[in-house]
């Protein structure tokens, strides 16, 4: 049993292993409902003004790799910046390279308009707040919680893929997300788009969200 076709692949090419049998069950999530209060308190806590373009991306503090993608994130809102000044970018979770990334947005000018939450009780209530959430995974497998949790709020995505590897099992560019090229202008890129067109936004948010209630909710997963 895997967890995604990827994650099958990097397997079958690490160890030479061959199955007369096998399942994929990717992981379920479960839809949250998040209140304005909610909101708002988050909003105050981390001085987040009414009217801010909110960029977010979830846990990806904890390995390098992650970090790495978050990196690209972190320059193309400064890149974005020029265009959208009240553009800013949340990244939750406490890991390994929080401080590194930390450092490395202020190498680059941009630390004000980034606000690392630490780990945050409730990952849905950044997710309610944001525009749009971007999975910038750089390896060839894996699909992320995150991904999906975003996807069932109705979110934009924006995911980056390796050798069209990766997320992309789960996401039709255009469609119900959109696929970037892992560098920071491809990024950037994807994020005007979205940013221009809320129409464009709305009919991937609304198609990711069906998606995942179709596809990967819990009972579905738990009766595969």
């Amino acid at each position: 049993i895997f967890v995604s076709i990827g994650l099958k692949e990097v397997i079958d090419e690490t160890y030479n292993f061959r199955y007369p049998r096998f399942e994929i069950t990717y992981p379920g999530v479960k839809q949250r409902i998040i209140t304005n209060p909610e909101k708002e308190q988050f909003k105050t806590k981390y001085n987040i003004k009414n009217g801010s373009i909110v960029i977010l991306v979830q846990a990806f503090t904890a390995n390098k790799l992650k970090a790495e993608g978050l990196k690209l994130v972190i320059k193309s809102i400064k890149i974005l910046q020029k265009k959208y000044p009240d553009i800013i970018l949340i990244a939750t979770r406490e890991g390994a390279y929080s401080q590194d990334l930390k450092k490395f947005a202020i190498e680059e000018g941009i630390e004000k308009s980034i606000i690392f939450t630490g780990d945050v009780e409730n990952p849905f209530i950044p997710l309610a707040i944001c525009d749009i959430f971007i999975f910038p995974w750089l390896g060839k497998s894996g699909i992320g919680n995150s991904l999906l949790e975003a996807m069932s709020m109705g979110k934009p995505v924006v995911i980056t893929t390796i050798e069209g590897k990766g997320a992309t099992e789960v996401i039709i560019d255009g469609k119900n997300g959109v696929v970037a090229t892992p560098n920071s202008y491809s990024i950037a890129e994807k994020i005007d788009l979205l940013l221009q067109n809320k129409q464009l936004r709305d009919k991937i948010g609304e198609n990711a969200r069906e998606d995942v209630e179709n596809n990967f909710t819990w009972k579905k997963c738990a009766n595969q």
